[in-house]
Parts: C-alpha cells; structure tokens; sequence
C-alpha cells in the first residue's frame, strides 16, 4: 500500500508545483495588463489640465538659444508632476524616451485645438512568441465643438520582470491623426 502512496504523493506535488508556477505567472500577466490599461488610461485622456497649466508657466521653459541654455537646478513643477504621473509605469531609459516623444503631444494638440478625449476601452493581447510583449489597442472617444467620433490607437508595450514597461512603441496613432489635422 506504502508503494502505491509513495508514487500518487510524488505526483501531486508535481502538479501542485506545476500549478503555482502557472499561476505566478498568471498573475504576473495580470499586473502587467493593468500597468499598461492604467498608463494608455492616463495617456490617452485630456487634455490634462494640470499638465497644461504647468506647460503654460513661464516658470518651467528651459531656455534653449542664444547662446546658452538656462534650466533650472533642481526639477520644476512640471517635471515633478511628469515623474509622478509617468515614471511609475516605466523603467528609467524608456520613461526618458516616452517623455521626450510621446507623453505631451496628444494634451499639447488637443488643448491648442480644443478637443476633449477619452478612453472607452483598452484591449491588451499577450503576445505569446515574446515574454512581455503585449499588443494593445485604445478605444478613443474624442468631442469637438460638441461633435463626438472615435479613434483607435494601437501598437506594441514591453513589460520587464519587475512589472516595468520597457519599450512603448504606438504603431497606428489615429488619436494624434486627428489632433493635427
């Protein structure tokens, strides 16, 4: 009877371990789906007011020209508000990169030509041939002039194993096809 036991208890704890392995790296997935449903949420609905007040202070323009470039020592308003609004969701480099190329422009345009926007629904797909890739696409519902129409903005997230994004590449934009017409 032990010998029978023995090899049934052995194969149990196989597939208990088997088990919570996958369901690490289930709930691995999870958090990263809602890193990134939080961080295209943030994106993708504007114009952020706060943002564009800060943007419109004279008090944070780094001087670039003549010359010289004036910034101040210690980060401003703005940059406080970016970090505290962005860098949670990215590694440092990427956080850097979406700064620099995406974080602003879809507020920027939108306030200039008075749109609003906001996101209906974020679909985010596991990309099963690349660890921590995800394909998503953002549902956009945008209004001007009290005329409504929607969006889409799609592309690829890279998530890291501490649950980071890594790499944020939008492949089709429509948001910004339509704040810059």
């Amino acid at each position: 009877m032990t010998k029978i036991i023995a090899p049934i208890a052995l194969l149990l704890l196989g597939l208990s371990a088997i088990l919570v392995g996958c369901t690490a790296a289930n709930s691995a997935q999870e958090k990263d789906v809602e890193t990134i449903e939080a961080m295209l949420t943030q994106q993708f609905t504007g114009p952020d007011q706060k943002m564009m007040e800060l943007l419109n202070d004279p008090d944070h323009v780094t001087v670039i020209g003549l010359g010289e470039t004036k910034r101040p020592e210690e980060p401003n308003e703005l940059e406080q508000y970016l970090e505290a609004t962005y860098h949670p969701y990215f590694t440092d480099q990427e956080y850097e990169d979406f700064i620099g190329a995406f974080a602003m422009a879809p507020h920027v345009f939108g306030e200039a030509d008075a749109y609003q926007f906001e996101v209906e629904q974020v679909i985010v797909k596991d990309v099963e041939a690349t660890d921590g890739a995800y394909d998503f696409t953002v549902e956009i519902r945008y209004e001007k002039d009290g005329t409504e129409e929607n969006t889409q903005v799609s592309g690829r997230i890279n998530v890291n194993e501490e649950g980071k994004i890594s790499r944020y590449r939008p492949i089709d934009d429509g948001l910004m096809e339509v704040l810059q017409r």
